[in-house]
């Protein structure tokens, strides 16, 4: 996968298989509770949330794992290729290969671009970490560790079970 950060290309290699494990087990909860990517699903809190979305924020252009947008934001799917709009919540999964790029170069970004909340799940850990952008700088709310239901902002009206969320070790 490549991003552009401060007119720089960053190439990554592909995420390994407990990566790919943990983001579609994840999209299942999300689905499940949230109706993720269901254009006529009544999601609660009005969102929109998408799996590996190519995000054009100014000259910069990243892809997290999950972006959400609240559908007055984003009322409509967009036409073409990447967003042009910056979320309102994105999500990164991170191994030893990707922690750096996302916690040095991408939140960086997303606090520039105005996302105003941000989960981090680590698969080494089993760790969720949950922040809230305040004045421009990132405040994590909570840290939430595996095999507990949690409440986590922005989506915090309905419990997440996070059990499935990690492999198992």
């Amino acid at each position: 996968m490549a991003h552009i950060i401060d007119e720089r290309l960053l190439a990554t290699p592909l995420p390994p298989l407990s990566h790919t494990q943990a983001a579609l087990r994840i999209a299942a909860t999300l689905v499940q509770r949230f109706g993720a990517g269901l254009e006529d699903l009544d999601v609660p809190g009005g969102w929109r949330v998408l799996y590996e979305p190519q995000l054009r924020l100014g000259p910069d252009v990243v892809v997290p794992d999950f972006a959400g947008w609240r559908r007055e934001r984003m009322p409509g799917m967009p036409d073409g290729r990447g967003f042009m709009v910056a979320p309102d919540w994105a999500f990164e999964i991170v191994s030893p290969s990707t922690a750096v790029l996302v916690r040095e170069q991408k939140m960086p970004l997303y606090a520039r671009a105005g996302v105003q909340h941000l989960w981090i799940v680590d698969l080494d850990r089993p760790t969720l970490e949950v922040l809230r952008l305040e004045n421009g700088a990132w405040t994590r709310t909570k840290r939430h560790r595996r095999g507990k239901a949690m409440r986590a902002e922005p989506f915090d009206t309905i419990p997440l079970d996070t059990r499935g969320w990690w492999p198992a070790h």
